[in-house]
Protein backbone atom coordinates (compact mmCIF):
# COMPACT_ATOMS: atom_id res chain seq x y z
CA UNK A 1 0.00 0.00 0.00
CA UNK A 2 1.35 3.59 -0.48
CA UNK A 3 2.54 5.21 2.21
CA UNK A 4 0.78 8.49 1.66
CA UNK A 5 -2.85 6.13 2.39
CA UNK A 6 -4.64 6.54 5.70
CA UNK A 7 -6.41 4.16 7.35
CA UNK A 8 -9.43 5.17 8.92
CA UNK A 9 -13.56 4.13 8.94
CA UNK A 10 -16.35 5.35 7.63
CA UNK A 11 -18.70 7.37 10.56
CA UNK A 12 -21.73 7.81 8.04
CA UNK A 13 -22.95 7.98 4.29
CA UNK A 14 -25.50 9.52 3.10
CA UNK A 15 -26.16 7.23 -0.27
CA UNK A 16 -28.59 9.78 -1.51
CA UNK A 17 -26.48 12.78 -1.31
CA UNK A 18 -23.31 11.26 -2.31
CA UNK A 19 -21.10 12.16 0.20
CA UNK A 20 -20.15 11.00 4.12
CA UNK A 21 -17.36 11.58 6.90
CA UNK A 22 -14.17 8.68 7.40
CA UNK A 23 -12.39 9.34 10.57
CA UNK A 24 -9.35 9.04 11.15
CA UNK A 25 -6.95 9.72 13.56
CA UNK A 26 -9.20 11.62 15.59
CA UNK A 27 -10.10 13.78 12.23
CA UNK A 28 -12.96 13.06 9.85
CA UNK A 29 -12.65 13.66 6.25
CA UNK A 30 -14.83 14.74 4.24
CA UNK A 31 -15.92 11.87 0.99
CA UNK A 32 -17.85 12.97 -1.57
CA UNK A 33 -18.92 9.73 -4.28
CA UNK A 34 -16.67 10.97 -7.04
CA UNK A 35 -13.33 9.75 -4.83
CA UNK A 36 -14.53 5.93 -3.90
CA UNK A 37 -12.63 4.15 -6.63
CA UNK A 38 -14.22 0.89 -8.28
CA UNK A 39 -14.62 -0.78 -11.18
CA UNK A 40 -17.00 -0.22 -12.60
CA UNK A 41 -16.64 3.93 -12.62
CA UNK A 42 -20.57 3.84 -11.52
CA UNK A 43 -21.83 5.95 -8.20
CA UNK A 44 -20.46 4.68 -5.44
CA UNK A 45 -21.31 4.11 -1.80
CA UNK A 46 -19.63 3.68 1.82
CA UNK A 47 -21.19 1.44 4.56
CA UNK A 48 -21.44 3.04 8.18
CA UNK A 49 -17.93 1.05 10.10
CA UNK A 50 -16.69 0.43 6.76
CA UNK A 51 -12.55 -0.03 6.85
CA UNK A 52 -11.28 1.98 4.28
CA UNK A 53 -7.89 3.58 2.90
CA UNK A 54 -7.39 7.23 1.02
CA UNK A 55 -4.79 9.93 0.06
CA UNK A 56 -5.77 12.88 2.24
CA UNK A 57 -5.77 16.46 0.83
CA UNK A 58 -6.96 19.79 2.16
CA UNK A 59 -9.56 22.64 0.02
CA UNK A 60 -8.86 25.99 0.30
CA UNK A 61 -10.32 27.88 2.44
CA UNK A 62 -14.00 28.05 1.05
CA UNK A 63 -14.00 24.19 0.91
CA UNK A 64 -13.89 20.88 3.50
CA UNK A 65 -11.01 22.05 5.51
CA UNK A 66 -10.19 17.67 5.50
CA UNK A 67 -11.09 15.76 2.11
CA UNK A 68 -10.37 12.36 1.80
CA UNK A 69 -9.63 11.34 -1.99
CA UNK A 70 -8.84 8.03 -3.86
CA UNK A 71 -11.22 5.63 -1.64
CA UNK A 72 -10.37 2.33 -1.55
CA UNK A 73 -10.30 -1.05 0.53
CA UNK A 74 -8.18 -0.94 3.95
CA UNK A 75 -5.94 -2.66 2.01
CA UNK A 76 -5.27 -0.08 -0.96
CA UNK A 77 -7.61 -2.16 -3.18
CA UNK A 78 -10.30 -0.78 -5.78
CA UNK A 79 -13.15 -1.35 -3.70
CA UNK A 80 -15.98 -4.36 -4.32
CA UNK A 81 -19.79 -3.39 -4.41
CA UNK A 82 -20.94 -6.64 -5.08
CA UNK A 83 -21.97 -7.04 -1.79
CA UNK A 84 -22.53 -3.96 -0.49
CA UNK A 85 -26.04 -2.35 1.55
CA UNK A 86 -26.46 0.98 2.04
CA UNK A 87 -26.51 3.40 5.52
CA UNK A 88 -27.80 6.13 5.82
CA UNK A 89 -27.02 9.09 8.59
CA UNK A 90 -30.35 10.09 9.84
CA UNK A 91 -28.99 13.61 10.62
CA UNK A 92 -28.34 13.53 6.84
CA UNK A 93 -32.27 12.60 5.91
CA UNK A 94 -33.47 15.68 4.70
Amino acid sequence: MNSNRLQGTVSWFNTKKGFGVIESGGTEYFVHHSNIVNETNNRSFLNEKQEVSFIPYQMPANGHKHVASSVKDKDGQVLDFSLSHTHIHPKTQR
